[in-house]
């Protein structure tokens, strides 16, 4: 009897410092999935921005991903899912810089909200050029698909919402008025910055 007791301890099912295969290679397969996902998103976005919208295709997207044409029909369905997924990326890094950016300016801000604005502006038309050309793609496509309207109305309601707690930190008077105006105003020389190459 005593000495069945040491092996019992190597049978065990309880035994947590050493995870069993299956789930390991499952994760990494799941995460070979998520990270496959991410580049057909970014390239949608680069397909977006040099094509439009009528320019997205299952096989253009693929190409410009390195994935086969099957994995972008197998994440997703339809032209629009693709846009769907590509507009959430672009929001979600978009939101992402601007948290970061709220996080380093807790103290009195060294800029103005309409400093911010025009920074806002001339990232647009420099390093952040394909993601917001995507974007403005998916705005104008707004005013005659239900679909990317849908999109384009979260879009807005999430950019006030940062733009809003933004104002706030900065101790910007009537914040909401502000942040109507002055996202209307960075939409609107988006749309003459981009096209003229300014």
């Amino acid at each position: 009897g005593a000495s069945m007791t040491p092996a019992e301890p190597t049978h065990s099912s309880g035994d947590q410092s050493r995870p069993p295969p299956v789930p390991r290679a499952r994760a990494t397969k799941q995460k070979r999935a998520v990270d496959r996902q991410k580049r057909i998103a970014e390239a949608a976005i680069g397909v977006i921005a040099r094509h439009g919208l009528a320019g997205v295709t299952h096989r253009l997207v693929a190409r410009d991903a390195g994935v086969s044409l099957s994995a972008t029909t197998y994440h997703y369905e339809t032209k629009l899912d693709i846009i769907a997924d590509a507009s959430a990326q672009l929001l979600n890094a978009y939101t992402d810089s601007f948290r970061r950016f709220l996080n380093r300016h807790q103290e009195p801000p060294s800029l103005t909200f309409y400093g911010f604005a025009m920074r806002v502006v001339a990232n647009a038309a420099g390093r952040n050029r394909t993601a917001v050309l995507a974007w403005c793609e998916i705005i104008l496509d707004a005013a005659r698909h239900s679909e990317t309207q849908a999109l384009s109305s979260h879009w807005f309601e999430k950019l006030h919402e940062i733009w809003l707690e933004i104002a706030t930190a900065m101790g910007v008077d009537d914040a909401p008025t502000a942040v109507r105006s002055t996202v209307d105003m960075v939409i609107g020389l988006i749309f003459v910055v981009l096209p003229l190459g300014l």
